[in-house]
């Protein structure tokens, strides 16, 4: 089994100055809409094609919660800033993503942001080349790290201090690897750091961040998370009409799992499922897509049996 779809890194010369002026025209333009009890994502999916710049929503903002917006002839930057309100966010604006955090994070957001132009300004590291990176549904932030990371020469020395998550589709917000890493890791409280030539140590958000005031670029390598076992661990994802062997599939790899698989059950993998989990554990994730396929899901240690429910 297989995801549906390919993680995609395109890495090109940074847009020009023709491409940044539309984008500011686009976000400029007036809009009228109407959205009533309508999800976020729904607002957000027809803004970002309106701006001609991807949307992301930060792990923390609910995307199906119904939501009231009406707008009459306001800009789309303005009509942006009104819908991030509306789902209890603010607007983070790169030149190539929008990116919606919290509105009570984006102070860090920002620290962090101006933490990286200052590197970036210096051009001295290949983590300052911009990259196209898009994914299919459910993606998991690791994986995604690994491939923003991919022919700069630079690796992460604790992959397993990224938690767990499952992210809907992005096709193409184009950022510096720098700026991807910062985007990728923001949700879970974390940032990364350079601890040695071509290591990148992932290490919780320093405290002068928190408070507004820029990173500086670290000299030693930070306090790194403590790596949480898989017991432990959280799951936030939603997945609506995805065959139920491609979401097991995904838990698989993003967990180092075996699995073991009955003639009887192969079928109902097929089965389209939709499950929305928030901060569940995996045995808990298990259960509920067993529950919506009909599957018996029994997981020991790393390996889980996959049988099906009489």
């Amino acid at each position: 089994m297989a995801l549906v779809g390919a993680l995609s890194v395109a890495a090109a010369a940074a847009p020009g100055a023709a491409v940044a002026d539309d984008r500011r025209e686009r976000l400029a333009q007036p809009i009228s809409a109407v959205w009533r009890e309508a999800p976020g994502r729904t607002m957000f999916a027809r803004l970002s094609t309106t701006a001609g710049v991807p949307v992301m929503l930060d792990r923390r903002i609910d995307p199906t919660s119904p939501r009231t917006l009406e707008a009459r002839g306001q800009s789309v930057r303005e009509v942006i800033d009104r819908a991030a309100q509306a789902v209890g966010g603010s607007p983070y604006f790169f030149p190539g993503l929008i990116y919606i955090v919290p509105a009570e994070k984006v102070g860090e957001l920002e620290s962090l942001a101006a933490r990286d132009q200052a590197a970036i300004a210096r051009r001295d590291s290949t983590l300052d080349a911009p990259i196209t990176l898009s994914w299919p549904a459910l993606s998991s932030p690791s994986e995604l790290v690994t491939r923003a990371l991919e022919g700069s020469g630079w690796r992460v020395a604790n992959p397993g201090a990224i938690p767990f998550d499952l992210w809907p589709p992005m096709d193409g917000g184009r950022l510096s690897r720098r700026e991807w890493l910062t985007v990728l890791l923001f949700g879970f409280g974390l940032t990364f750091e350079e601890s040695g030539a071509g290591v990148l140590t992932v290490a919780e958000i320093p405290p002068q961040a928190k408070q507004g005031v820029a990173a500086p670029r670290p000299a030693a390598r930070g306090r790194a998370p403590a790596r949480v076992s898989i017991e432990e661990q959280r799951v936030t994802f939603v997945v609506r009409g995805e065959q139920a062997g491609r979401v097991l599939q995904s838990l698989a790899s993003s967990f180092d799992l075996t699995l073991k698989v009955s003639p009887e059950a192969e079928a109902r993998l097929k089965t389209p499922v939709t499950i929305e989990a928030r901060q569940r554990t995996l045995d808990a994730v298990l259960a509920l897509l067993g529950e919506a396929a009909g599957l018996r899901l029994t997981r020991a240690a790393r390996q889980v049996a996959v049988d099906a429910q009489p």
